[in-house]
């Protein structure tokens, strides 16, 4: 039996146009936006103000933002603020400066636990100046090993004068600022002071590219002042 074969070409019919509902959400918003904008500040129920809060003058102070630093705080916030971190058999290394001014670059990273982050990550790099009369300085970055929280802490650390050992290695240094580029989440904005102690273990014999290298203690002892309003999981468990 033979079959019969049809050839049957395809048609495409033409349907009628649509607005997609998102692109019509977005364009009321807009629109919201704009007569916003235009409108008196009398018929928004608002006092009319500039942008910025410079009319206020002296009267004017975000407190939560930026606290009095010649205020004590309490008892309460003191406990609040505290921060204590210990980072134990960590690896370091010390190299030669990245740039013509720098004596020696060293690196250090370890793993850790404090009292506000479970489990933490740490990196601490500082330079030697090869004008000795300038204290190394540098940063030290701490990372909650969680990722769902965010948390990231930075500061800025300077030597403090003749806290060295026997081999000239800066075992103190002073916390004077943190680091709000670094900082996130919870440790977003605020501010930061305190110690970091060092204690260096060296290596017989150093890794390749280093003047020497080995392990360390280290433990951090510091006062962080937060605003309480950047952690991201603080409303995790919020009924909306």
């Amino acid at each position: 039996m033979r079959r019969r074969v049809l050839h049957v070409r395809p048609l495409v019919e033409q349907i009628e146009s649509r607005e997609l509902p998102s692109a019509i959400l977005v364009a009321n918003i807009a629109a919201a936006m704009r007569r916003a904008h235009q409108a008196p500040s009398a018929t928004l129920g608002v006092p009319p103000f500039n942008s910025t809060p410079q009319q206020f003058g002296d009267h004017f102070e975000n407190l939560l933002v930026s606290p009095d630093p010649n205020a004590v705080p309490t008892a309460r916030e003191q406990r609040r603020e505290s921060f204590r971190a210990r980072f134990t058999d960590g690896s370091y290394g010390i190299g030669p400066g990245r740039f013509s001014n720098e004596a020696s670059h060293t690196y250090l990273r370890a793993i850790g636990m404090s009292n506000q982050m479970l489990n933490s990550n740490m990196q601490f790099a500082f330079v030697q100046s090869k004008d000795l009369t300038k204290p190394p300085a540098g940063e030290m970055s701490i990372f909650d090993k969680n990722i769902s929280t965010g948390n990231q802490l930075g500061f800025f650390a300077i030597a403090e004068p003749g806290a060295v050992d026997r081999k000239g290695r800066p075992t103190r240094f002073l916390i004077y600022q943190k680091d709000v580029n670094q900082a996130a989440s919870f440790y977003d904005q605020g501010t930061g002071v305190g110690t970091i102690d060092v204690h260096y273990y060296p290596q017989k014999t150093s890794r390749q590219g280093k003047f020497e290298s080995g392990r360390f203690n280290l433990v951090v002892r510091a006062q962080v002042y937060n605003l309480g309003t950047t952690a991201i999981l603080t409303n995790a468990y919020s009924n909306p």
